[in-house]
């Protein structure tokens, strides 16, 4: 049982598949997709669609290199007016140990982005990377959130006294 991810041979479109979210056979998008889209009855399902990832390929170790050759990246965080400068530096590194694929066939990479402020600050930002099954390229997340070591701690400190972690 698990998720992968099947493309109809037909239109291309994509489907997320959760085989433990399936009682019955109906449940499988696939079929409603035959007989409301393609008007064809329920045959075999490995002529109409191709399985792009099994269940072992979706736990991949890293990030793909298409997203790890973008450290070091600049920044620049502007004010609502998006001309002034807040702040400006250099994402140096990123963590990204989360690989999910998520209902309506997106893939994502979750972490966090080590941040270096031109004027000395370091903060960490919380952020992913996503981009629609079979499309080559990733977008970067944004509207993330950015916490400095001191805040970090407090923050899991927090969660830990609210019984959130352990």
């Amino acid at each position: 049982m698990g998720k992968f991810v099947s493309r109809c041979k037909l239109c291309r479109e994509h489907f997320v598949i959760d085989r433990s979210r399936m009682k019955k056979p109906r449940d499988d998008p696939r079929i409603v997709h035959l007989q409301e889209v393609h008007k064809i009855p329920t045959i075999r399902l490995d002529d109409c669609f191709e399985t792009l990832r099994e269940d072992k390929a979706m736990k991949a170790k890293e990030a793909p290199i298409e997203i790890r050759s973008k450290y070091p990246r600049k920044f620049v965080f502007r004010d609502v007016d998006r001309e002034t400068i807040l702040s400006e530096g250099e994402a140096t590194k990123a963590l990204l140990p989360i690989h999910h694929i998520g209902d309506a066939g997106r893939e994502y990479w979750k972490g966090v982005e080590r941040l270096e402020h031109k004027r000395g600050l370091r903060e960490f930002r919380f952020m992913y990377w996503t981009r629609k099954i079979g499309q080559k390229n990733w977008n970067w997340g944004q509207f993330n959130l950015c916490l400095t070591d001191e805040q970090l701690n407090q923050l899991i400190n927090s969660m830990k006294k609210e019984g959130w972690l352990h």
